[in-house]
């Protein structure tokens, strides 16, 4: 039901029906409707994503960020435990430029967690 319910928001913001949305995006009319019993496929969940510029992840419902960019936009960080938490949540593309996480004082965690979101930020 969330589901449906964010594409109905964020169609009534971008002034499009249902209807509209799926012969935009290829959709077979009815669709969206269907999926407040019987999820799509992610192929679809990603072309209403792609459509509207959001994540998957708004449109279930499992964030109020409609994107990873409105997500680390204003994301801060008040302690050391929230640094730790988001450098681990990262991808290992990062790799901690070979630094031990455990050998790290709290000031150093803060410090890599604000480089690497400002390295984000600027991606």
């Amino acid at each position: 039901m969330v589901l449906v319910e964010k594409i109905r928001e964020l169609c009534i913001e971008k002034g499009i029906t249902f209807i509209g949305l799926e012969r935009e995006i290829g959709l077979s009319r009815g669709s969206i409707r269907r999926w407040v019993t019987n999820l799509p496929s992610i192929e679809k969940l990603q072309k209403v994503a792609d459509y509207f510029g959001v994540s998957t992840d708004y449109l279930l419902g499992r964030t109020k960020h409609r994107n990873k960019f409105e997500e680390i936009e204003n994301l801060e960080f008040h302690t050391p435990e929230e640094a730790m938490r988001f450098i681990l949540e990262q991808p290992a593309v990062f790799n901690y430029g070979g630094l031990d996480l455990n050998q790290m004082s709290n000031d150093e965690i803060m410090e890599l967690a604000e480089d690497m979101l400002f390295a984000m930020k600027i991606s």
